[in-house]
């Protein structure tokens, strides 16, 4: 762009490289040429132009960014050149102060740098709609966990905005319980390990509480990791239905009480507790008395209303940290944790008075029960072995009774 000057020279010189080039004499031709067929970079000759090039290198680097502009002036219009820098000229060359090795390489460098930052402006873009649009939460950490940057999905899910979340760190959020496993997680992340993915329950603005997967990783510059890269997914619903599965897994469908796999797990857990805490755990084993004529008298709808009232009636006689289960057939079984074979007995004579006082159904219920107490360094298996004789024993003495 321009004549004369400094640009004919110039021209020749590129024509001699076999570059090929186009002559235009406004801003406007430039940036049509440039709409019907990109141009690699646009030599500006100041001397033609005057302070008007500058004008032209503002216009040209505001509607095609990805166009770059070297600057060309006589001694003159050095000045000029400089200015034209100051408005976004990638680089000039003045009259008499360059031969033709040195513009060839000055061009090459622009227009390598221009690819560069080009595509780096397309990595950006890409990022950019890749935070903005993603399902998940991110957001930019500093190395010491503090939030540079969050995206829309992020601010949705924790309620509080970007503006809010500046400065502050991301295990502000996490419940105090969950809060040793995220520092852990981000100070590995910080030292360059590669990331794994761990869930905490997370404070919303609200008061709510949300379960987020996080998966903190680093970002690397000369191989040392700079920054860190959070993504947060929202698993509160997977989290509830795994929780529903899991429960409806051991959980007896006709009574409501835990199944056998859950009591077994349920013995298992109260024996290691109470194996770490020296102390004892109850068992009393139920058995409904006369059952077969139950079903047999009155059919299979009764029979299963009276299991799911004798159910009801050991639930509401049982303790908090208590396990009522359906240990088979009519056979029921509480799990004591912290009891004695005293404390164990009064609990299942509570049940056993409980379930002869039932009265809404045809037919009169009484239960047997045999009781065990488990100490430290006990096979639990002979224990409830023993529960179960007593079970018997009970049934042999009369029936309704507890031992």
């Amino acid at each position: 762009m321009g004549d004369g000057g400094p640009l004919r020279s110039v021209l020749d010189t590129l024509h001699e490289a076999r570059y090929r080039t186009t002559e235009v004499e406004t801003v406007d031709a430039v940036l049509e040429r440039n709409q019907a067929e990109a141009c690699d970079l646009l030599l500006l000759d100041l001397s033609a132009t005057g302070p008007g090039g500058v004008d032209a290198v503002k216009r040209v680097q505001a509607e095609t960014p990805d166009l770059p502009v070297v600057v060309l002036a006589d001694g003159e219009h050095e000045q000029l050149a400089f200015a034209a820098k100051a408005a976004g000229a990638s680089d000039h060359l003045v009259a008499g102060r360059f031969d033709a090795m040195l513009l060839l390489r000055v061009l090459r460098h622009t227009l390598e740098l221009s690819r560069s930052e080009a595509a780096y402006r397309l990595l950006q873009a890409r990022y950019d709609a890749l935070i903005r649009h993603s399902p998940d939460g991110i957001c930019n950490l500093s190395v010491e966990g503090v939030v540079a940057r969050t995206n829309l999905a992020f601010e949705a899910l924790t309620e509080w905005s970007g503006q809010e979340w500046l400065g502050r760190t991301l295990i502000d959020v996490v419940h105090q319980d969950d809060r040793k496993i995220a520092q852990q997680a981000i100070r590995r992340a910080a030292g360059g390990e590669a990331p794994l993915p761990f869930d905490v329950r997370m404070a919303t603005k609200s008061g709510g509480q949300v379960i987020g997967r996080i998966t903190a990783a680093p970002v690397f510059y000369h191989n040392k990791p700079v920054a860190l890269l959070a993504t947060i997914r929202d698993v509160t619903q997977m989290r509830h239905i795994e929780v529903v599965e899991r429960e409806a897994a051991r959980t007896d469908h006709l009574t409501g009480l835990t199944n056998r796999r859950g009591c077994e797990e349920a013995i298992a857990r109260e024996v290691a507790r109470a194996t770490r805490e020296n102390s004892s755990v109850g068992f009393a084993l139920f058995d409904l008395d006369h059952f077969k004529n139950v079903n047999d008298t009155y059919g299979h709808e009764t029979g299963d209303a009276a299991l799911r009232a004798v159910a009801k009636v050991l639930l509401a006689t049982l303790r908090a940290s208590d396990v009522a289960g359906r240990w088979g057939g009519e056979e029921l079984i509480a799990i004591l944790p912290s009891t004695s074979i005293e404390g164990t007995r009064q609990i299942a004579e509570r049940a056993r008075a409980g379930v002869q006082a039932i009265d809404s159904l045809p037919c009169a219920l009484t239960v047997s029960a045999g009781t065990a107490e488990w100490s430290r360094g006990q096979d639990v298996a002979v224990v409830l072995a023993r529960a179960d004789r007593k079970l018997y024993d009970a049934k042999g003495a009369g029936r309704n009774k507890v031992m």
